[in-house]
């Protein structure tokens, strides 16, 4: 068995996969292995994998139908043979201490999770770097299951990605902890599922070891027609989370589901109001009016701080509908969508 299986779910990412690659394989320290999982690519992202495989038997290549990022991680895990599971994105990369420093504290604590800092590099389109920040878990050091349910919410404004953690292997398995299918919020929604079942330890360490690199064409950039029928999917996983913990009546909890669905909000509207979005000004607003139906919505943007949302636009956005001025948001947030403000 190997210390760490890096899973990294591929589509159409020639440009960048062959560097991912390369600074796995620059580990300093440990054992691994690469499970590239070519998702139905249709460049040349599954050859590149098949060549970089070749001679190395540390690589190993899964070509699969396009399905998703999900189906695409889930299928690395069905032959992953690491003691701990990542899963780092293929434009993205790593440090070479990765392994070495995190599967260090994973073993001596035992944990069943492990939280690392990271780089987020912004990319414009020439591909040029043009700002580098760090990021840290607001958590540190060691908790029991019970500490860390505790501690969470100091936390749980931390990003919640799949790519700066170590998971044991052997307690996925066990709790069938799976990717579902979602483009948008996939990695919230698996934490989610994760964090809900019983863990031995958790550490957090606060070293920087992967490079997110966070270009303008991303996912979170793009129209998703799906969330128009089902914009609260992530609010649903933190409330299941919570639930299981049983701390749904406690204050500092409930603050968590009212940020965490005015946020949901906030990014339906944003989707809602892209000029690749194929509703109508007056079919948007109809929408948001949806929305603003659900008794829990109402509560939660009433409730939310403006100080959660730092952005000048979002606190505008928060403001109107605290008002109840659904059509003036959907207004102004197409107006700087189809110009690009």
């Amino acid at each position: 068995m190997v210390d760490v299986s890096f899973i990294l779910p591929t589509y159409n990412v020639e440009k960048y996969i062959e560097k991912a690659v390369d600074a796995l394989l620059a580990q300093k320290g440990g054992t691994f292995e690469i499970i590239i999982v070519d998702d139905g690519s249709t460049d040349s992202s599954g050859a590149i994998a098949d060549r970089l495989a070749t001679g190395d038997e540390r690589i190993k290549v899964v070509h699969k139908e396009n399905g998703g990022i999900g189906t695409a991680r889930n299928a690395g895990m069905d032959v992953a043979q690491g003691e701990y599971i990542t899963f780092p994105d293929p434009d993205d990369f790593v440090e070479p201490t990765l392994i070495s420093d995190n599967i260090a504290v994973a073993k001596k604590h035992n944990a069943d999770l492990v939280i690392f800092g990271f780089y987020n590099d912004v990319e414009n389109e020439n591909g040029t770097i043009t700002n580098i920040s760090t990021c840290t878990p607001n958590l540190e050091g060691v908790y029991t299951y019970d500490e860390f349910q505790k501690a969470y919410p100091d936390c749980c404004d931390d990003p919640q990605c799949v790519w700066n953690k170590l998971y044991r292997r052997e307690f996925l398995l066990e709790n069938g902890c799976r990717h579902q299918p979602f483009v948008l919020g996939q990695d919230v929604v698996f934490n989610c599922l994760v964090n809900s079942k019983p863990m031995k330890t958790v550490v957090a360490n606060h070293g920087f070891y992967y490079h997110y690199i966070n270009r303008e064409n991303s996912s979170v950039n793009r129209y998703h027609p799906e969330r128009l029928k089902d914009n609260f999917y992530i609010t649903r996983a933190y409330e299941n989370m919570i639930k299981c913990w049983k701390r749904d009546k406690d204050s500092a909890y409930k603050k968590i589901l009212y940020y965490t669905r005015t946020r949901d909000l906030h990014v339906g509207i944003k989707n809602v109001c892209l000029s690749k979005c194929p509703l109508s000004l007056k079919e948007r607003q109809k929408w948001l009016k949806e929305q603003m139906k659900s008794k829990d919505t109402r509560i939660a943007v009433r409730k939310a701080p403006f100080n959660k949302f730092p952005r000048k636009a979002e606190k505008i956005k928060l403001f109107l509908l605290k008002l109840h001025l659904y059509n003036a948001v959907i207004w102004l947030n197409s107006y700087r969508s189809d110009r690009g403000i």
